[in-house]
């Protein structure tokens, strides 16, 4: 939309099959063009200011595409979001718990312009399935971390936002050890008169 909310662009998605499939995560990234999650390719989609494709995204080391978050940044930092899967034996960790749950970790990947990986943080080393303020542990699927966004904060560092761990975790780039954890099990802060 233009500043009248006027449509400046669109494009309709009710005849992907099956619905729901295109428009994900729809955004103008910092650089300047546009991008969206196209779920039957699996990768996110970039656009230039004609709306023609001029890239396309997607996890590298075999992780499985999030839609949630990418991030183009200004100078060739492109930040996203992926899924590491595991298969579990939750059955001694929840009562009802699956011998062989598929269970989603969450990985953070930065990639340069040419899509060559160059640095990547893996959840599994440092979030446990008991953070997790609410999920179910006896699905077949368990989605324990369920992360949303990502930031380059101003120092350099990365910011997550983790749905179903209720936190908003800061993670060291240069060692990718976490700086500290805000909300959720873990928290590290104290709020005053909140009740």
């Amino acid at each position: 939309l233009d500043d009248n909310a006027q449509p400046v662009y669109y494009q309709r998605t009710e005849n992907a099959k099956p619905p729901g499939l295109l428009g994900y995560d729809f955004k103008v990234q910092p650089k300047g063009t546009l991008t969206y999650f196209d779920r039957q390719q699996g990768k996110h989609i970039e656009l230039n200011d004609r709306y023609e494709v001029i890239n396309t995204w997607k996890p590298k080391n075999d992780f499985r595409e999030d839609h949630h978050d990418l991030q183009l940044l200004p100078g060739g930092r492109n930040f996203l979001l992926a899924f590491d899967e595991r298969v579990m034996n939750l059955s001694c960790v929840a009562r009802g718990g699956k011998r062989d749950a598929k269970v989603l970790g969450i990985v953070v990947q930065e990639q340069n312009d040419r899509q060559e990986g160059v640095w990547e943080w893996n959840g599994w080393d440092h979030f446990k399935l008991a953070d997790s303020s609410h999920t179910v542990l006896t699905d077949t699927l368990v989605d324990y971390v369920h992360g949303n966004s990502i930031v380059l904060d101003t120092d350099g560092n990365i910011i997550i936002s983790s749905r179903n761990l209720d936190e908003v975790t800061k993670i060291d780039y240069r060692t990718g050890k976490i700086l500290w954890r805000l909300g959720g099990q873990q928290n590290q802060f104290t709020f005053v008169n909140d009740p």
